[in-house]
């Protein structure tokens, strides 16, 4: 049986890169969705089946699987604006859900902005409109699901684009900044926080473009750039620090990446500089080689697979010295 649609607390979902796993077996399986804004990837048995885009009030229904035992995984490919909300799963009789799979037990969890989100990475143009960015976003073909994969780890992607640490870019909610929601269920509501998880096996930061990306305007709370980077200095320090605190002995990798026309912020360098010698597990990764043809020069497909390359040299190293365990 699927729940109601119009009841039930199902699933609620907002940061992007979300999955679902689940197993069952039997013939068919139904997905029920509330949900007009994002595109999703189904898999059943490592093969994707069906793309679902924008399902709205809906059941999507697969069938003719066979009688057998099935995996099934759910990806979700676009960044969502608001909370969204998978109802349920259901399996008609004879068939019967079974216990998911077993997690890997390894975590990375991702803090970072439309780079990390996945931002018209799939589309090989800068020239974009609003749904050439909605159907080339694909957070599953991004980064952190990169990374993910090649570490059989889970990926925890706290992203938005546009959101800067301390500042965000024009259109991006001021109050919602990466220091305000980084720690939310649904970054856009204020409660409930994220409840208290095992430590992370490994934290990745990329933050500070849209920072700096734009000119200060009036209704900024800095009277010149300076006091912004001290501010922002300031600020991702606090936050690492904070990060490290709730996750004891988790490395953390600061992302060094480029903006289109510009390198990258020399805050990071700074900030990792200063808690290292604090004896921060921290290391800033540099990455280079950029092409940065997605939409609105965004990373592209080859960006993200650099920019896996840059980080994975340094997760290999981090592990051959014992720093990272696993």
């Amino acid at each position: 049986m699927l729940p109601d649609l119009d009841g039930g607390p199902g699933l609620f979902h907002e940061w992007p890169g979300v999955v679902v796993l689940a197993q069952f077996r039997g013939d068919a399986v139904r997905i029920a969705f509330d949900d007009p804004e994002n595109r999703f990837r189904l898999i059943v048995d490592g093969r994707a089946v069906a793309e679902i885009t924008r399902p709205g009030k809906a059941v999507a229904m697969l069938e003719g699987l066979g009688d057998r035992i099935h995996s099934l995984r759910l990806e979700r490919l676009s960044e969502a604006g608001s909370p969204r909300r998978i109802v349920g799963l259901g399996v008609p009789p004879p068939g019967s859900p079974l216990p998911p799979p077993p997690l890997s037990g390894r975590r990375i969890d991702y803090y970072g902005d439309s780079d990390t989100v996945g931002y018209g990475n799939t589309r090989a143009s800068r020239h974009c409109n609003g749904d050439d960015v909605f159907l080339s976003t694909d957070t599953s073909q991004a980064y952190p699901a990169r990374l993910a994969r090649r570490y059989d780890a889970e990926a925890a992607v706290m992203a938005r684009s546009g959101i800067g640490l301390i500042r965000s870019f024009s259109g991006a909610p001021a109050d919602q900044t990466m220091l305000v929601v980084h720690n939310r269920v649904l970054p856009s509501r204020a409660a409930p926080l994220s409840p208290p998880n095992p430590a992370a096996w490994l934290i990745i930061v990329e933050v500070g473009a849209n920072d700096f990306v734009e000119p200060l305007r009036p209704t900024d709370a800095w009277q010149d750039e300076e006091a912004l980077s001290k501010a922002f200095e300031q600020a991702l320090g606090g936050f690492l620090h904070r990060l490290s605190n709730n996750n004891p002995g988790t490395p953390i990798l600061i992302l060094a990446v480029p903006d289109a026309g510009s390198g990258p912020r020399p805050e990071l360098a700074r900030v990792a500089s200063s808690l290292q010698s604090g004896g921060a597990p921290v290391s800033l990764v540099p990455v280079s080689g950029l092409d940065h043809r997605g939409c609105h020069w965004h990373p592209s497909m080859s960006d993200h697979a650099r920019i896996e390359a840059a980080a994975a040299a340094t997760i290999d190293r981090l592990r051959a010295s014992g720093t990272l365990m696993g």
